[in-house]
């Protein structure tokens, strides 16, 4: 049986589904689902960022194995990995309730239960086989959408083989063979792929990532939404206001995606646009160490999302304005991600990372603002944690911007300097 795997079908075009009604979407470029979805929960308390990235995640879904774009002899499919991250109390799960109704009344693929773990994931991958027709020719795939609510339920600790089957996942391989699943018995998964949503305290995903995760490809593969923001509701009390009719119009938009298949169509603008993001990765890239590997993959995100703009209206073709919509989102995205690794010191040393901050920046003040050697950073830290301790609390408290090393120091054998940041000022330096 054939498959869109890139293997075994040479397709020029797919079922194009009809453009989604006009009630679906607002503004100039009509962002369809998405905006659909935002104005239908805009009463919720939950942010405007993680309301919208759960709905872009909910359209890559629908696409599931059966839509792709064509590079080469590879195939891109407009899955996703996003993480939700932010203090507890902010939102998170208010956003993807809504949508995980909307998205199993659809039909348009096929949800994982909501207490999925490691041990059942390939179980639900298994019993997620998927068929249709292009072309008049028959495949098969299996497919999920996964979505967790709490880090912290679904991978307690960094899992190197769970996060391998994740990785691999993502990449919708050919096959996928599980050994290690008794009743499975090496039996062989034709074409899979799955689609990831995770809700996480910050907290939950520093202590779960540890800084050297975040160089591998799995986290590579990850979109971080950060938000911080509570949303307080103008009236707890008010009446539910979230229209019926606009969740029958996304479930519609949904299931029609849920119909389409084949390749999308670029037209030129929107290549040429792409081929030249895809060139320059790290124009407007999120500055941080440990993103330096997601920015290698910038252009990857980005396509899928393409892909999810033209989607979100109805559409298998993407153009210039889809671009310029999914690199607004994207970009939106990573405007907030370094904030992430400010807020993911371990709840235990919470309070050493303070004291140091107020110390430092006491020092540097009455030092008319010179910059702190390394060593005198060293020591002190030496008088509150072990040796083997200190470089990875020194990296962490560079990584969550509250000590700054200054440019050029710390190489060819020099003694790196530091400047502090102000206590309680998002990580502002003060000038004289």
């Amino acid at each position: 049986m054939d498959s869109p795997s890139g293997q075994g079908l040479t397709l020029d075009e797919g079922n194009r589904g009809p453009e989604l009604a006009p009630e679906i979407g607002s503004g100039e470029r009509k962002g369809g689902i998405v905006e659909a979805y935002l104005d239908y929960t805009r009463d919720i308390p939950s942010s405007e960022m993680f309301r919208m990235w759960t709905a872009i995640h909910a359209v890559g879904g629908a696409a599931e194995r059966r839509i792709w774009t064509p590079l080469g002899i590879n195939r891109l499919y407009p899955n996703l990995f996003v993480f939700l991250v932010g203090p507890p109390g902010v939102g998170k799960t208010q956003a993807i309730n809504p949508m995980s109704t909307l998205l199993r009344k659809s039909g348009a693929t096929l949800l994982a239960p909501n207490d999925v773990t490691k041990q059942s994931l390939l179980d639900c991958l298994a019993e997620s086989a998927r068929g249709g027709v292009v072309d008049g020719k028959p495949f098969d795939f299996h497919y999920t959408t996964v979505i967790v609510r709490e880090l912290a339920n679904f991978m307690s600790k960094y899992d190197l083989e769970l996060t391998g089957i994740l990785t691999d996942l993502y990449d919708c391989p050919a096959a996928n063979e599980e050994k290690k699943r008794s009743h499975l018995k090496g039996k062989m998964l034709p074409f899979p792929g799955l689609n990831l949503l995770v809700g996480s305290a910050t907290e939950n995903l520093g202590s779960t990532i540890a800084p050297e995760m975040w160089g591998s490809g799995f986290m590579a593969r990850v979109i971080i939404v950060y938000n911080a923001e509570v949303i307080i509701p103008k009236d707890m009390f008010a009446a539910d206001t979230m229209d019926e009719s606009k969740a029958t119009s996304i479930i519609a938009g949904l299931s029609e995606i849920g119909k389409m298949t084949g390749p999308m169509s670029w037209l030129s603008p929107a290549r040429a646009m792409m081929q030249t993001f895809r060139e320059n990765p790290h124009d407007g890239a999120p500055l941080h160490n440990r993103l330096a590997h997601y920015v290698t993959r910038r252009w990857l995100h980005l396509a899928k999302l393409c892909m999810v703009a033209a989607l979100s209206r109805g559409s298998m073709t993407v153009t210039d304005d889809d671009f310029d919509l999914a690199l607004e989102w994207l970009t939106g995205a990573e405007t907030y991600m370094p904030e992430v690794f400010k807020d993911m010191i371990q709840h235990e040393d919470g309070h050493v990372y303070e004291e140091m901050r107020l110390h430092f920046f006491s020092i540097h003040v009455a030092s008319m603002r010179k910059a702190i050697p390394a060593s005198i950073i060293y020591q002190w830290f030496a008088q509150r944690a072990p040796a083997y301790a200190i470089d990875r609390m020194i990296a962490i408290a560079e990584s969550a911007d509250y000590l700054r090393r200054v440019a050029g120091t710390g190489l060819n054998g020099t003694e790196a300097l530091y400047i502090p940041t102000t206590p309680g000022k998002g990580g502002t330096v003060e000038h004289i």
